[in-house]
């Protein structure tokens, strides 16, 4: 339920932002297959606990076999799909990967997914840690501002 939920959660952050229906909804569909580039990767590979150098390239790899699965999207919405599924680990201070943007440079849909897919891990069960509460969780993005834009978080805080 991991895309769902964050699907979910990016269109309502997208209408507390003010997007309308249309909008809220296209981003709804990009959250839904935004990890998508995972179909491509060995499923014994995201079970392990320690990955080498390799591995983890495979792993951050993801984003861009995602392009490569959306032959189902319509020519006119390509563009933000692949915003959404190939620049949803990019950071706001420019550490994120695969090309390093940095604020408005990374697409608005991306952005949103990586607060809400974030926001989600916080409060799922990992076997690493403990579960966060949501205001713990939203407290925990805070801590990190150069890796989330701050009118999101506080757009997913209203609600919350």
């Amino acid at each position: 339920n991991n895309s769902k939920n964050v699907a979910e959660t990016v269109f309502k952050i997208a209408q507390e932002m003010g997007k309308d229906q249309f909008e809220s909804t296209l981003l709804f569909s990009v959250a839904m297959v935004y990890d998508i580039g995972f179909l491509e990767i060995d499923s014994g590979l995201l079970m392990a606990e320690n990955l080498n150098e390799q591995q983890k390239f495979e792993i951050r790899n993801h984003v861009k076999q995602g392009l490569a699965q959306l032959s189902f999207v319509p020519e006119r919405y390509l563009s933000v799909f692949a915003d959404g599924v190939l620049m949803h680990h990019e950071n706001m201070d420019g550490s994120g990967y695969p090309e390093g943007l940095s604020g408005a440079r990374i697409p608005y849909v991306a952005r949103v997914i990586r607060v809400a897919e974030s926001f989600m891990a916080l409060i799922s069960r990992r076997s690493y840690r403990a579960i966060y509460d949501k205001e713990t969780a939203i407290e925990e993005l805070r801590k990190k501002p150069g890796y989330y834009d701050s009118e999101i978080v506080d757009a997913l805080e209203m609600i919350i």
